[in-house]
């Protein structure tokens, strides 16, 4: 096998690894990785009321819970597309969906504190939410996450060639210097 075909060999399974981790792995992982999020979440609310800091009789408790078990059973058709199909879909409605009504009027039974509390879990779940659109959306992986990891990829391995590159890299220099040298007078006298 010549050079030619050896870097066609190279890139070619390359291309397929690279394409399985964006299409498969990646998106699989995120969304263990979601999911495990979500349980370690809706556990720490759990303990919250198991505390006393929260109630279990609470209507924001079981609203929140409910959309987090929806979340986990929802979280690998999750991604960007989706988002944005669903947004296009639900454009120009003036009614709020049926969670926001139940929501909001959970809320609004809460003492501000408890209120507080079962917001902050709201936003850790709506962060998650974003985490997973971006990491379970091939398209955005293959466009954004797996330039931006090469980028960093490729600055660390420069970085580790040149260390461990230094005396060749000195002996150029000196070369390079060399040169210049020898020249200098020439182009002082020119």
């Amino acid at each position: 096998m010549n050079s030619a075909q050896l870097a066609v060999t190279y890139y070619t399974f390359a291309a397929l690894a690279g394409w399985y981790l964006v299409a498969f792995a990646i998106p699989r992982f995120a969304t263990d990785s979601f999911r495990q999020a979500l349980f370690e979440l809706r556990d720490k609310m759990f303990d919250d009321c198991a505390r006393g800091e929260l109630s279990f009789d609470d209507r924001a408790y079981w609203a929140l819970r409910s959309l987090m078990n929806g979340s986990v059973r929802f979280g690998h058709r999750i991604s960007i597309s989706l988002g944005f199909l669903l947004s296009m879909a639900h454009r120009g409605e003036k009614k709020e969906s049926e969670f926001a009504v139940r929501w909001r009027d959970a809320l609004s039974s809460c003492s501000e504190e408890k209120r507080k509390i079962y917001i902050s879990y709201r936003k850790q779940l709506d962060l998650l939410i974003v985490r997973q659109m971006f990491f379970n959306s091939p398209l955005v992986l293959a466009t954004i996450v797996a330039p931006v990891g090469l980028i960093v990829f490729a600055g660390a391995a420069f970085s580790f060639l040149s260390s461990k590159m230094k005396v060749s890299i000195r002996s150029i220099e000196l070369a390079a210097f060399e040169e210049s040298e020898q020249s200098a007078p020439v182009c002082a006298q020119g």
